[in-house]
């Protein structure tokens, strides 16, 4: 999962939550058992913290930034 973007004007509406939930249970949907996104958690403490209620976990990074993987 890359580039979740919700719009500042619109943000702690909970579209966030909606968009990582729909997103997961899609995955689910297509038979993927692991969900791996990546951030950049030092800029966007909200939307790591999102994750960690999601059940996501830190992992080691596959690519520059930073994995977090779940589902």
């Amino acid at each position: 999962m890359k580039r979740l973007y919700v719009a500042p004007a619109t943000r702690g509406l909970g579209l966030g939550r909606h968009l990582v939930v729909a997103a997961v249970e899609a995955a689910a949907d297509l038979g993927f058992d692991v969900l791996r996104l990546e951030t950049y958690a030092g800029h966007m403490p909200a939307a790591v913290a999102l994750y960690r209620e999601l059940d996501f976990r830190v992992t080691e990074p596959y690519h520059s930034v930073v994995g977090v993987d779940g589902c």
